[in-house]
């Protein structure tokens, strides 16, 4: 959650969400009484929509009463455990793949997109700083330097251990030439067991560049959760349902290095 951006949609309609890298133009200077220039945003966008997913499981009669009811409280738990993992898997489903993005070109592109080390690099100081020099010379649409730093770095297990002595506040160089590795501890780590090799990522904060984001629908966000009683079988019916969708909207403020042991 920390690194992707939420929202809300009000139906299953496709949506466009311009990147707001695209500004058209500079400021300009305004004389006295002058009118301002009308600006637009360029046209590079990114389309997704709402999906919807779910389950139902039937509980007999008999069960409800050799389990002392707490059935009801254990089912919507495994419910909402479950909608958590399916939304995680799909937006990571998106950072470990490599989606088309609505300029056609792949997500990680290291020609065009520049956010890729196809020849994966092993995750130490060198090769973060080869990242931090990328998110600084990534460009908007109009040509103009967008000064990012990246404020996430998501490992898998393999690189969990080295990523917490490049992160930690607690980590004391042992050598006079490993002290810079201090000015890294910005960082915020995420480990996620969904990388399941030494690729590593670094990510911006949402608040200043759109990375991935997804979206529930709106009156309905999270999880909902119904049951009905089933007259003619003495049993009781829960129905879990999720509607969330997700997307990469900009590729300038993600970086992929596909890692060496």
């Amino acid at each position: 959650e920390p690194w992707t951006r939420r929202d809300t949609l009000p139906d299953f309609r496709e949506i466009t969400r311009v990147q707001i890298s695209g500004l058209v133009g500079n400021f300009d200077e305004v004389q006295e009484l002058g009118e301002y220039k009308a600006g637009t945003f360029n046209t590079a966008s990114e389309k997704y929509k709402l999906l919807k997913y779910g389950k139902i499981v039937g509980i007999s009669y008999e069960a409800i009463m050799n389990d002392d009811l707490s059935a009801f409280t254990r089912i919507p738990q495994a419910f909402s455990q479950k909608s958590a993992q399916k939304q995680s898997d799909l937006v990571y489903a998106i950072m470990t793949g490599n989606p088309t993005m609505g300029d056609g070109i792949l997500l990680w592109n290291a020609a065009t997109h520049k956010n890729y080390t196809a020849v994966g690099t092993a995750l130490n100081e060198a090769s973060l700083d080869i990242a931090f020099q990328t998110f600084r010379a990534q460009k908007s649409i109009e040509g103009d330097f967008l000064n990012l730093t990246p404020s996430f770095l998501i490992v898998g297990p393999k690189n969990e251990l080295v990523a917490n002595k490049l992160t930690s506040q607690n980590f004391v160089p042992a050598t006079q030439a490993a002290i810079a590795v201090e000015r890294l501890t910005g960082l915020q780590l995420i480990i996620e067991p969904r990388i399941t090799d030494y690729a590593f990522f670094l990510v911006a904060n949402p608040a200043v560049i759109d990375t991935i984001e997804y979206s529930f629908l709106a009156g309905e966000e999270e999880l909902f959760i119904e049951e009905e009683e089933t007259f003619n079988s003495d049993s009781l019916n829960i129905k879990a349902r999720m509607v969330f969708g997700t997307k990469a909207i900009d590729w300038r403020g993600m970086y992929k290095n596909n890692g060496a042991a």
